[in-house]
């Protein structure tokens, strides 16, 4: 067995919290939001990796609240258009 699975950090929240971070620089901003989520959720994550989630999570948050603020734009101009 490897021995990064001995480490039982790893496999309860370590891979989580990587998950977290690297699907939101793929672009998967609501799986790294979820991941995020479930972390804090998580009574035995140690404080400083909770801080770290709760200051992460705030960047996908940002960028769903920018793309949905986004396509309400093209849904009112796509609307004017058909309008106008």
């Amino acid at each position: 067995m490897c021995s990064l699975y001995k480490n039982g950090w790893m496999a309860q929240y370590g891979l989580l919290f990587e998950f977290s971070i690297s699907s939101y620089y793929v672009g998967q901003y609501q799986e790294s939001l979820d991941a995020c989520d479930q972390l804090l959720t998580m009574e035995d994550l140690p404080q400083g990796l909770r801080d770290q989630t709760s200051i992460n999570r705030q960047y996908p948050l940002k960028k769903i609240e920018e793309e949905k603020a986004s396509a309400a734009q093209a849904s009112i101009a796509e609307q004017e258009q058909k309008a106008g």
